[in-house]
């Protein structure tokens, strides 16, 4: 599930009760509303989030009908520009690990090419690879790079090289994010987009770069295959979006 780590104007954050319009099964994922009414809140989709209030606290049951003292309540971490984290997931299914690709030619080129039949599917150039650090292990910055090259299951490359040589047998991983601005483009479209897992308690790093609802990508905990994070910013929280 997701968490609030931070704001990006420091402080505490703020969470108070909302009625739902519809059911919430797991605390820690985006709660927002369809926006053309105004009975409740809604979890989020996968792909997107309209009017995201934040992210949840608590579960919630929503009945039209409800029965005495069972109106349907979330709590709601809501306070705007709230920084929000979620582990990554090496697809749509929840706790999926990240597909680590191994070396086979060693890099021969420059820019640097790493060359691994597990390359990802989807086109991640915008997003970001970096060095295996282990499971518990955060990548030091220096050790990751921004894609702007990406063949599926054959290879991945960078225009800064990395500081050490890519030999045969060396580790990477790779997602479709960057801390980085860009301008939408298909080379730079990293830090505008992201996508749910199925339940919407993860962030499936298994996608085309610039899939999913609108965010500000903030950053990056470059970990391991289970324990690597992406961080972002809602970009039409309803406090600070107004609505004609």
């Amino acid at each position: 599930m997701g968490r609030v780590a931070g704001n990006l104007f420091g402080g505490g954050d703020s969470s108070r009760k909302f009625f739902v319009a519809a059911s919430f099964a797991n605390a820690g994922i985006v709660a927002g509303s369809t926006e053309a009414t105004n009975e409740g809140l809604i979890p989020t989709t996968t792909t997107a989030a309209t009017d995201a209030m934040g992210l949840t606290l608590d579960t919630a049951t929503y009945s039209a009908t409800p029965a005495a003292g069972a109106t349907g309540f979330i709590t709601v971490a809501d306070r705007p520009f709230s920084k929000c984290e979620f582990v990554m997931s090496g697809g749509a299914t929840e706790g999926t690990a990240l597909t680590i690709m191994t070396e086979t030619a060693g890099d021969l080129v420059t820019p640097d090419l790493v060359s691994s039949t597990n390359a990802a599917a989807n086109s991640m150039i915008g997003g970001t690879i970096w060095r295996y650090p282990g499971l518990g292990h955060i990548c030091a910055l220096r050790q990751s790079r921004q894609i702007t090259a990406h063949t599926a299951s054959v290879s991945v490359g960078v225009t800064v090289d990395f500081e050490e040589a890519i030999n045969v047998g060396d580790r990477f991983l790779m997602c479709p994010w960057t801390n980085l601005p860009g301008d939408g483009t298909d080379t730079s479209d990293g830090g505008g987009n992201l996508q749910f897992t199925t339940l919407f308690t993860q962030a499936d790093a298994s996608i085309a770069s610039g899939t999913g609802l609108v965010v500000q990508i903030y950053d990056l905990v470059l970990m391991g295959e289970s324990d690597s994070k992406v961080q972002f910013v809602m970009v039409n929280h309803p406090y600070f979006e107004v609505q004609a």
